[in-house]
Protein backbone atom coordinates (compact mmCIF):
# COMPACT_ATOMS: atom_id res chain seq x y z
CA UNK A 1 0.00 0.00 0.00
CA UNK A 2 2.83 2.19 0.91
CA UNK A 3 4.58 2.12 -2.75
CA UNK A 4 1.22 2.31 -4.10
CA UNK A 5 0.63 5.97 -2.28
CA UNK A 6 4.13 6.57 -3.11
CA UNK A 7 4.15 5.58 -7.25
CA UNK A 8 0.55 7.51 -7.16
CA UNK A 9 1.84 10.82 -5.84
CA UNK A 10 5.20 10.74 -7.35
CA UNK A 11 7.35 10.67 -4.25
CA UNK A 12 8.26 6.72 -4.89
CA UNK A 13 10.55 7.84 -7.80
CA UNK A 14 12.44 10.65 -6.19
CA UNK A 15 13.49 8.45 -3.05
CA UNK A 16 14.70 5.77 -5.44
CA UNK A 17 16.94 8.68 -7.44
CA UNK A 18 18.11 9.63 -3.83
CA UNK A 19 18.82 6.13 -2.70
CA UNK A 20 20.58 5.44 -6.11
CA UNK A 21 22.50 8.66 -5.56
CA UNK A 22 23.89 7.57 -2.09
CA UNK A 23 24.42 4.06 -3.10
CA UNK A 24 26.79 5.59 -5.69
CA UNK A 25 28.72 8.30 -3.60
CA UNK A 26 29.02 5.34 -1.26
CA UNK A 27 30.53 2.94 -4.08
CA UNK A 28 33.14 5.78 -5.25
CA UNK A 29 33.71 6.36 -1.12
CA UNK A 30 35.02 3.11 -0.76
CA UNK A 31 36.94 2.78 -4.23
CA UNK A 32 38.62 5.71 -3.24
CA UNK A 33 39.44 4.59 0.45
CA UNK A 34 40.61 1.08 -0.97
CA UNK A 35 43.09 2.44 -4.36
CA UNK A 36 44.86 5.36 -2.06
CA UNK A 37 46.68 3.33 0.11
CA UNK A 38 47.23 0.88 -2.65
CA UNK A 39 48.66 3.68 -4.96
CA UNK A 40 50.65 4.82 -2.02
CA UNK A 41 52.09 1.21 -2.04
CA UNK A 42 53.10 1.59 -5.70
CA UNK A 43 54.76 5.53 -5.32
CA UNK A 44 56.56 3.37 -2.18
CA UNK A 45 57.72 0.74 -4.54
CA UNK A 46 59.12 3.46 -7.26
CA UNK A 47 62.27 4.86 -7.20
CA UNK A 48 62.60 7.85 -5.04
CA UNK A 49 64.86 9.04 -7.94
CA UNK A 50 62.02 10.43 -10.53
CA UNK A 51 64.02 11.68 -13.23
CA UNK A 52 65.54 9.67 -16.25
CA UNK A 53 68.59 11.84 -16.70
CA UNK A 54 69.06 11.18 -12.53
CA UNK A 55 68.68 7.82 -13.09
CA UNK A 56 70.93 7.59 -15.93
CA UNK A 57 73.64 9.43 -13.60
CA UNK A 58 73.12 7.38 -10.70
CA UNK A 59 73.64 4.00 -13.04
CA UNK A 60 77.19 5.06 -13.43
CA UNK A 61 78.13 5.25 -9.96
CA UNK A 62 80.55 2.86 -9.50
CA UNK A 63 79.55 -0.57 -7.75
CA UNK A 64 82.33 0.19 -5.12
CA UNK A 65 80.88 3.77 -4.01
CA UNK A 66 77.41 2.45 -4.30
CA UNK A 67 78.06 -0.08 -1.52
CA UNK A 68 80.15 1.86 0.50
CA UNK A 69 77.40 4.62 0.92
CA UNK A 70 75.04 1.57 1.49
CA UNK A 71 77.60 0.50 4.20
CA UNK A 72 77.18 4.28 5.50
CA UNK A 73 74.18 4.73 5.43
CA UNK A 74 73.52 1.15 7.30
CA UNK A 75 75.88 2.56 10.20
CA UNK A 76 74.11 5.57 10.53
CA UNK A 77 70.68 3.39 10.96
CA UNK A 78 72.22 1.54 13.97
CA UNK A 79 73.70 4.77 15.48
CA UNK A 80 70.30 6.44 15.03
CA UNK A 81 71.84 9.15 12.99
CA UNK A 82 69.77 11.82 11.17
CA UNK A 83 71.37 14.18 8.78
CA UNK A 84 72.21 17.32 10.80
CA UNK A 85 73.44 20.62 9.82
CA UNK A 86 75.99 22.65 11.28
CA UNK A 87 73.55 25.49 10.80
CA UNK A 88 70.62 26.00 8.89
CA UNK A 89 70.41 27.21 5.53
CA UNK A 90 69.48 30.71 4.95
CA UNK A 91 66.03 31.51 2.76
CA UNK A 92 68.31 32.38 0.09
CA UNK A 93 70.06 29.00 -0.19
CA UNK A 94 66.84 27.22 0.69
CA UNK A 95 65.17 29.07 -2.42
CA UNK A 96 68.06 28.08 -4.69
CA UNK A 97 68.16 25.06 -3.32
CA UNK A 98 64.68 24.34 -4.80
CA UNK A 99 65.25 25.47 -7.75
CA UNK A 100 68.60 23.63 -8.51
CA UNK A 101 66.55 20.76 -7.17
CA UNK A 102 64.64 20.62 -10.45
CA UNK A 103 67.88 22.01 -12.79
CA UNK A 104 69.24 18.63 -11.21
CA UNK A 105 66.30 16.85 -12.10
CA UNK A 106 67.13 17.85 -15.88
CA UNK A 107 70.13 16.81 -15.82
CA UNK A 108 72.47 19.65 -14.15
CA UNK A 109 75.15 18.09 -12.06
CA UNK A 110 77.79 18.77 -9.85
CA UNK A 111 80.85 19.41 -11.46
CA UNK A 112 82.99 17.73 -7.97
CA UNK A 113 81.85 15.40 -5.42
CA UNK A 114 80.64 16.04 -1.56
CA UNK A 115 83.83 15.75 0.70
CA UNK A 116 83.23 13.01 2.94
CA UNK A 117 85.35 12.51 6.36
CA UNK A 118 85.30 9.96 8.87
CA UNK A 119 84.75 12.12 12.10
CA UNK A 120 83.51 15.36 12.75
CA UNK A 121 87.32 16.12 13.75
CA UNK A 122 88.20 15.75 10.28
CA UNK A 123 86.00 18.94 9.34
CA UNK A 124 88.22 21.77 10.29
CA UNK A 125 88.15 24.42 7.20
CA UNK A 126 85.11 26.14 7.74
CA UNK A 127 84.76 27.10 4.22
CA UNK A 128 84.86 24.01 2.87
CA UNK A 129 81.35 21.82 2.34
CA UNK A 130 82.05 18.77 4.22
CA UNK A 131 79.61 15.68 5.53
CA UNK A 132 81.15 13.63 8.56
CA UNK A 133 80.21 10.08 8.74
CA UNK A 134 80.40 9.32 12.25
CA UNK A 135 78.14 11.75 13.15
CA UNK A 136 76.10 12.22 9.47
CA UNK A 137 76.23 15.80 9.66
CA UNK A 138 76.61 18.16 6.76
CA UNK A 139 79.26 20.67 7.87
CA UNK A 140 78.36 23.93 6.02
CA UNK A 141 80.37 26.81 5.27
CA UNK A 142 79.95 30.42 6.80
CA UNK A 143 79.57 32.01 4.02
CA UNK A 144 76.54 31.14 1.62
CA UNK A 145 76.66 28.40 -0.54
CA UNK A 146 77.34 28.12 -4.06
CA UNK A 147 75.13 26.19 -6.54
CA UNK A 148 77.82 23.76 -6.87
CA UNK A 149 77.67 22.96 -3.34
CA UNK A 150 74.13 22.42 -3.13
CA UNK A 151 74.28 20.20 -6.53
CA UNK A 152 77.04 18.23 -4.46
CA UNK A 153 74.22 18.07 -1.15
CA UNK A 154 71.52 16.78 -3.62
CA UNK A 155 73.80 14.32 -5.72
CA UNK A 156 74.93 13.25 -2.45
CA UNK A 157 71.38 12.49 -1.17
CA UNK A 158 70.71 10.77 -4.36
CA UNK A 159 73.26 8.53 -4.76
CA UNK A 160 72.31 7.18 -0.81
CA UNK A 161 68.70 6.72 -1.96
CA UNK A 162 70.11 4.77 -4.76
CA UNK A 163 72.26 2.49 -2.82
CA UNK A 164 69.19 2.31 -0.85
CA UNK A 165 67.16 1.05 -3.31
CA UNK A 166 69.92 -1.43 -4.85
CA UNK A 167 70.29 -3.60 -2.14
CA UNK A 168 68.12 -6.74 -1.97
CA UNK A 169 67.30 -6.80 1.42
CA UNK A 170 66.02 -3.30 1.33
CA UNK A 171 64.16 -3.87 -1.95
CA UNK A 172 62.41 -7.31 -0.57
CA UNK A 173 61.10 -5.42 2.74
CA UNK A 174 59.33 -2.52 0.52
CA UNK A 175 57.87 -5.48 -1.32
CA UNK A 176 56.77 -7.04 2.17
CA UNK A 177 55.48 -3.78 3.42
CA UNK A 178 53.57 -2.82 0.23
CA UNK A 179 51.69 -6.45 0.23
CA UNK A 180 51.35 -6.10 3.47
CA UNK A 181 49.44 -2.44 3.05
CA UNK A 182 47.64 -4.43 0.22
CA UNK A 183 46.44 -7.54 2.53
CA UNK A 184 44.92 -4.98 5.14
CA UNK A 185 43.26 -2.82 2.34
CA UNK A 186 41.49 -6.09 0.98
CA UNK A 187 40.35 -7.11 4.62
CA UNK A 188 39.04 -3.50 4.84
Amino acid sequence: MNVRTQMADGTYRRNSFKRNMVSAAACLLVIGTVSIPAYAGYLGLRSAITSDKVMARMQEVPEAEVQDIYNMVQYEQRSLHADQFNREYTKEEESRKEALRKEYENGRFPEGTLTLVKSAGQAVDSDQLVYARDTSCFYLPERALTDEELLQILDFNSKRDFALEQNLNVQQQRQEAWEEANDSDTLR
